[in-house]
């Protein structure tokens, strides 16, 4: 009985904390949101020694932006606060070779469809 109570309770403080129209976040919003966390904090401060290049740069940035693009296409009223607290923050820091594993999938297929992209544009100039 208690748990059912405090669970009330927290549900029902939740609502209120809510902006209107706010969701609470999926299992997809969490995972955008620790791919965009961990590409961004590996950007910032690479752990393997080297600086990264500039190239090494603009392939992390974007990686980053897709994840949050596809975070607020998704969720546009979802309040970043909600995906991205310290705790989470913190934990994906201390699992980070783990977090950016499970992102690298998605990025290098993102590769493939952009370069697809560029070639369709590039034949489409072609007289």
């Amino acid at each position: 009985m208690r748990v059912k109570s405090a669970f009330g309770l927290i549900a029902g403080a939740a609502l209120f904390a809510a902006p209107a129209g706010a969701k609470a976040p999926t299992g997809e919003d969490h995972r955008d949101a620790n791919c965009y966390v961990a590409l961004s904090l590996f950007a910032a401060s690479p752990r393997h020694g080297a600086p990264l290049s500039a190239e090494q740069r603009q392939a992390l940035d974007a990686g980053s932006n897709y994840f949050l693009g596809k975070l607020k296409g998704r969720s546009p009223d979802l309040d970043l606060a909600t995906v991205m607290t310290p705790v989470i923050i913190r934990d994906v820091l201390a699992n980070l070779p783990a977090q950016l594993d499970s992102c690298i999938p998605e990025t290098d297929a993102l590769e493939v469809t952009a370069n697809r992209a560029i070639d369709l544009i590039q034949a489409g100039l072609q007289p």
